[in-house]
Protein backbone atom coordinates (compact mmCIF):
# COMPACT_ATOMS: atom_id res chain seq x y z
CA UNK A 1 0.00 0.00 0.00
CA UNK A 2 1.22 3.50 -0.80
CA UNK A 3 0.97 6.29 1.71
CA UNK A 4 -0.37 9.50 0.23
CA UNK A 5 2.31 11.79 -1.04
CA UNK A 6 0.38 14.35 -3.11
CA UNK A 7 1.60 16.56 -5.90
CA UNK A 8 5.09 16.82 -4.48
CA UNK A 9 5.59 13.22 -5.57
CA UNK A 10 5.29 14.12 -9.24
CA UNK A 11 7.69 17.01 -8.78
CA UNK A 12 10.25 14.54 -7.44
CA UNK A 13 9.58 11.46 -9.53
CA UNK A 14 7.68 12.45 -12.65
CA UNK A 15 5.66 9.46 -13.80
CA UNK A 16 5.69 7.59 -10.48
CA UNK A 17 2.32 6.97 -8.83
CA UNK A 18 1.14 9.97 -6.83
CA UNK A 19 -1.92 9.16 -4.74
CA UNK A 20 -3.99 12.08 -3.52
CA UNK A 21 -3.61 13.19 0.09
CA UNK A 22 -2.24 15.93 2.31
CA UNK A 23 1.29 14.60 2.91
CA UNK A 24 3.92 16.22 0.70
CA UNK A 25 7.44 14.95 1.31
CA UNK A 26 9.95 17.75 1.00
CA UNK A 27 12.90 15.45 0.32
CA UNK A 28 13.74 12.60 -2.02
CA UNK A 29 14.39 10.37 0.98
CA UNK A 30 10.93 11.00 2.42
CA UNK A 31 9.26 10.27 -0.92
CA UNK A 32 11.01 6.91 -1.18
CA UNK A 33 10.10 5.99 2.39
CA UNK A 34 6.46 6.85 1.65
CA UNK A 35 6.16 3.42 0.06
CA UNK A 36 5.13 0.87 2.65
CA UNK A 37 3.80 -2.68 2.97
CA UNK A 38 0.26 -3.80 2.41
CA UNK A 39 -1.58 -4.93 5.56
CA UNK A 40 -1.12 -8.59 4.63
CA UNK A 41 2.51 -8.26 3.56
CA UNK A 42 4.84 -9.95 6.04
CA UNK A 43 8.18 -9.22 4.39
CA UNK A 44 9.20 -5.60 4.04
CA UNK A 45 12.87 -4.97 4.76
CA UNK A 46 13.98 -1.89 6.62
CA UNK A 47 15.28 0.87 4.36
CA UNK A 48 17.19 4.13 4.65
CA UNK A 49 17.95 6.53 1.80
CA UNK A 50 20.41 9.41 1.43
CA UNK A 51 20.49 11.58 -1.68
CA UNK A 52 23.83 13.11 -2.66
CA UNK A 53 25.78 11.99 0.44
CA UNK A 54 28.82 14.23 1.10
CA UNK A 55 30.77 11.23 2.40
CA UNK A 56 29.99 7.57 3.09
CA UNK A 57 31.25 5.46 5.98
CA UNK A 58 31.18 2.34 3.78
CA UNK A 59 34.68 2.46 2.19
CA UNK A 60 33.62 0.70 -1.02
CA UNK A 61 30.70 3.03 -1.66
CA UNK A 62 32.86 6.02 -0.73
CA UNK A 63 35.37 4.94 -3.37
CA UNK A 64 32.64 4.94 -6.02
CA UNK A 65 31.11 8.22 -4.81
CA UNK A 66 34.49 9.95 -5.11
CA UNK A 67 35.18 8.23 -8.45
CA UNK A 68 31.86 9.45 -9.88
CA UNK A 69 32.55 12.99 -8.67
CA UNK A 70 36.01 12.97 -10.23
CA UNK A 71 34.80 11.63 -13.56
CA UNK A 72 31.97 14.13 -13.95
CA UNK A 73 34.35 17.10 -13.80
CA UNK A 74 32.34 20.27 -14.39
CA UNK A 75 29.29 18.41 -15.71
CA UNK A 76 26.23 17.33 -13.78
CA UNK A 77 27.07 13.65 -14.41
CA UNK A 78 29.79 11.63 -16.11
CA UNK A 79 29.12 9.56 -19.23
CA UNK A 80 29.36 5.80 -19.55
CA UNK A 81 32.43 6.38 -21.71
CA UNK A 82 34.15 8.04 -18.74
CA UNK A 83 33.87 4.89 -16.64
CA UNK A 84 36.77 2.47 -17.05
CA UNK A 85 36.03 -0.94 -15.55
CA UNK A 86 39.73 -1.49 -15.09
CA UNK A 87 39.70 1.25 -12.47
CA UNK A 88 37.83 -0.98 -10.03
CA UNK A 89 38.43 -4.61 -10.99
CA UNK A 90 38.47 -5.53 -7.29
CA UNK A 91 34.81 -4.55 -7.04
CA UNK A 92 33.43 -5.61 -10.43
CA UNK A 93 31.34 -8.41 -8.94
CA UNK A 94 29.37 -5.76 -7.02
CA UNK A 95 28.73 -3.49 -10.02
CA UNK A 96 25.71 -3.54 -12.34
CA UNK A 97 24.74 -1.30 -15.23
CA UNK A 98 21.20 -0.30 -16.23
CA UNK A 99 19.71 1.48 -19.23
CA UNK A 100 17.07 4.07 -18.39
CA UNK A 101 13.87 3.60 -20.39
CA UNK A 102 11.81 6.59 -21.63
CA UNK A 103 10.81 8.98 -18.83
CA UNK A 104 12.65 6.69 -16.39
CA UNK A 105 9.49 4.60 -16.21
CA UNK A 106 11.66 1.49 -15.87
CA UNK A 107 15.28 0.39 -16.13
CA UNK A 108 16.79 -2.55 -17.99
CA UNK A 109 19.67 -4.66 -16.68
CA UNK A 110 22.51 -4.38 -19.16
CA UNK A 111 25.18 -6.01 -16.98
CA UNK A 112 24.80 -7.53 -13.53
CA UNK A 113 27.69 -8.20 -11.18
CA UNK A 114 28.31 -11.87 -10.42
CA UNK A 115 28.07 -11.38 -6.66
CA UNK A 116 24.84 -9.41 -7.06
CA UNK A 117 23.32 -12.19 -9.16
CA UNK A 118 24.41 -14.76 -6.61
CA UNK A 119 22.95 -12.88 -3.65
CA UNK A 120 19.67 -12.08 -5.42
CA UNK A 121 19.40 -15.74 -6.50
CA UNK A 122 19.03 -14.86 -10.19
CA UNK A 123 20.78 -13.31 -13.19
CA UNK A 124 18.35 -10.67 -14.49
CA UNK A 125 20.45 -9.56 -17.47
CA UNK A 126 18.10 -8.28 -20.19
CA UNK A 127 15.09 -7.92 -17.89
CA UNK A 128 13.64 -4.68 -16.62
CA UNK A 129 13.43 -3.86 -12.93
CA UNK A 130 9.67 -4.34 -13.00
CA UNK A 131 10.00 -7.74 -14.64
CA UNK A 132 12.63 -8.78 -12.12
CA UNK A 133 10.49 -7.67 -9.19
CA UNK A 134 7.39 -9.47 -10.45
CA UNK A 135 9.35 -12.68 -11.01
CA UNK A 136 10.81 -12.38 -7.52
CA UNK A 137 7.34 -12.12 -6.03
CA UNK A 138 7.68 -8.52 -4.88
CA UNK A 139 4.50 -6.60 -4.07
CA UNK A 140 3.42 -3.71 -6.34
CA UNK A 141 4.44 -1.20 -3.67
CA UNK A 142 7.88 -2.69 -3.23
CA UNK A 143 8.32 -2.81 -7.00
CA UNK A 144 7.45 0.89 -7.26
CA UNK A 145 9.91 1.74 -4.49
CA UNK A 146 12.71 -0.06 -6.33
CA UNK A 147 11.97 1.71 -9.62
CA UNK A 148 11.53 5.07 -7.86
CA UNK A 149 14.96 4.68 -6.28
CA UNK A 150 16.62 4.49 -9.69
CA UNK A 151 14.40 7.27 -11.03
CA UNK A 152 15.35 9.54 -8.15
CA UNK A 153 19.05 9.18 -8.92
CA UNK A 154 18.41 10.04 -12.58
CA UNK A 155 16.06 12.96 -12.02
CA UNK A 156 18.12 14.59 -9.26
CA UNK A 157 21.28 13.81 -11.25
CA UNK A 158 22.98 12.90 -7.96
CA UNK A 159 24.21 9.74 -6.26
CA UNK A 160 21.64 8.00 -4.09
CA UNK A 161 22.54 5.67 -1.24
CA UNK A 162 20.09 2.96 -0.12
CA UNK A 163 20.73 0.78 2.92
CA UNK A 164 18.33 -2.17 2.95
CA UNK A 165 17.79 -4.76 5.68
CA UNK A 166 17.72 -8.52 5.19
CA UNK A 167 14.63 -10.00 3.60
CA UNK A 168 13.25 -12.46 1.08
CA UNK A 169 13.84 -12.53 -2.68
CA UNK A 170 12.71 -15.32 -4.96
CA UNK A 171 11.46 -17.05 -1.82
CA UNK A 172 14.92 -17.23 -0.31
CA UNK A 173 16.79 -15.33 2.38
CA UNK A 174 18.80 -12.35 1.14
CA UNK A 175 21.26 -10.60 3.43
CA UNK A 176 21.23 -6.89 4.09
CA UNK A 177 22.99 -4.63 1.61
CA UNK A 178 24.27 -1.10 1.17
CA UNK A 179 23.94 0.34 -2.33
CA UNK A 180 24.91 3.41 -4.31
CA UNK A 181 23.07 4.41 -7.49
CA UNK A 182 25.10 6.65 -9.78
CA UNK A 183 23.45 8.36 -12.76
CA UNK A 184 25.33 8.54 -16.07
CA UNK A 185 24.59 10.81 -19.02
CA UNK A 186 25.81 10.91 -22.60
CA UNK A 187 25.10 14.64 -22.86
CA UNK A 188 25.92 15.66 -19.28
CA UNK A 189 22.34 16.82 -18.67
CA UNK A 190 19.88 13.92 -18.97
CA UNK A 191 20.64 10.62 -17.27
CA UNK A 192 20.33 7.64 -19.58
CA UNK A 193 22.06 4.97 -17.50
CA UNK A 194 22.59 4.02 -13.86
CA UNK A 195 25.69 2.39 -12.41
CA UNK A 196 24.79 0.56 -9.22
CA UNK A 197 27.17 -0.76 -6.59
CA UNK A 198 25.72 -3.21 -4.07
CA UNK A 199 27.76 -4.19 -1.03
CA UNK A 200 26.47 -6.94 1.25
CA UNK A 201 26.95 -7.46 5.00
CA UNK A 202 26.95 -3.74 5.78
CA UNK A 203 25.32 -4.32 9.18
CA UNK A 204 28.22 -6.57 10.20
CA UNK A 205 30.70 -3.93 9.07
CA UNK A 206 28.83 -1.18 10.95
CA UNK A 207 28.81 -3.30 14.10
CA UNK A 208 32.40 -4.57 14.01
CA UNK A 209 34.25 -1.93 12.01
CA UNK A 210 35.84 -4.73 9.96
CA UNK A 211 35.96 -3.70 6.27
CA UNK A 212 36.70 -7.31 5.35
CA UNK A 213 33.08 -8.13 6.16
CA UNK A 214 32.04 -6.19 3.05
CA UNK A 215 33.96 -8.61 0.85
CA UNK A 216 32.80 -11.84 2.45
CA UNK A 217 29.89 -13.95 1.22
Amino acid sequence: MLKSVGRRWRALFGGAPAPSGPAMPARVEDALLAYGPAPDEAEWPSAAFVSDPPAIDNPILEFFRAYWQDKRGGRAMPARADIALGDFTKYLAMVSLFDAMPDCADFRFRVIGTRVAQKFNVDDTGRTLRQACVEAGASPARTEQVVATFRAACQTRKPLRATIGAGQWHGQYMSDFDALYLPLSDDGRTANMVLSVIVFNYETFARTGDPGALLRN
